[in-house]
């Protein structure tokens, strides 16, 4: 089953801000993950289960395994809520077509519900 998890690179710093920098300019709804911990590889799967196949609707997975690797560019989106203020936090984070952060999902020890994740994605389209 193909789903619409796109991983950034875990050795290449450079080719993850680029492929980053690409899928932020694409006027798609990214649900981004960070981190590869257990929790976090879960997340991406349900996350995935969640946004299916269809490469014609706009939400999709971005799987950024190496925080430092993605803050800096994370850090210039728009986060009109002050959503995001400490980069140690967040686990996941729900991406505006306008590349506006509209929801961030903490790291609390526990994986994220389906509901929450579909939630963070709803959050994402319409805003809050």
């Amino acid at each position: 089953m193909a789903q619409k998890i796109v991983t950034l690179s875990a050795t290449d710093p450079e080719a993850a801000k680029t492929e980053l920098r690409e899928w932020l300019g694409k006027h798609k709804i990214l649900f981004i993950v960070i981190g590869e911990t257990d929790i976090a590889l879960e997340t991406v799967r349900r996350a995935g289960n969640r946004v299916g196949e269809d490469i014609t609707k706009p939400q999709w997975v971005i799987h950024a395994p190496k925080r430092e690797d993605v803050v800096a560019i994370l850090d210039t989106l728009n986060d009109p809520n002050n959503l995001v203020s400490d980069w140690e936090k967040p686990l996941a984070i729900g991406v505006s077509f306008s590349d506006t952060f509209r929801d961030v999902i903490e790291r609390d020890g526990t994986i994220p519900t389906n509901r929450r994740i579909f939630e963070s994605l709803r959050l994402a389209e319409v805003g809050p």
